[in-house]
């Protein structure tokens, strides 16, 4: 698929240097004064969630953002556990990407009847 800011990343256009990139996951941060261009760190599904620079209003520096350790305790305060794993997820994921995964899923329990 074209990017639909043609001229944005042309390294990212062109699909023989990055042919899986749509095919896994990215954190983007787009910073006012650079727009279209954005900062990406490309991730599988494997991959920690990475720590990343999240701007402010100058004069003041990027604040230091750990995506994974906010992750954790919303996911178990939402209690996602409870619903997240009903069906197949969207988009499926590889057959290498589901082995993985299936660590994580827990052992499904039949309801009394």
């Amino acid at each position: 698929m074209p990017s639909p800011f043609p001229g944005m990343n042309p390294y990212l256009e062109q699909e023989d240097a990055w042919h899986d990139f749509h095919e896994h996951y990215c954190v983007m941060v787009s910073r006012a004064e650079i727009r279209p261009r954005a900062e990406l760190w490309p991730l599988s599904l494997q991959d920690r969630l990475p720590i990343i620079p999240i701007p402010l209003r100058p004069p003041d520096p990027d604040v230091v953002l750990d995506i994974q350790a906010v992750l954790h305790p919303i996911y178990d305060r939402a209690r996602y556990q409870t619903y997240v794993y009903d069906g197949e997820p969207e988009p499926p994921l590889s057959p290498e990407e589901a082995d993985w995964a299936r660590q994580f899923v827990p052992p499904q329990t039949k309801e009394p009847a």
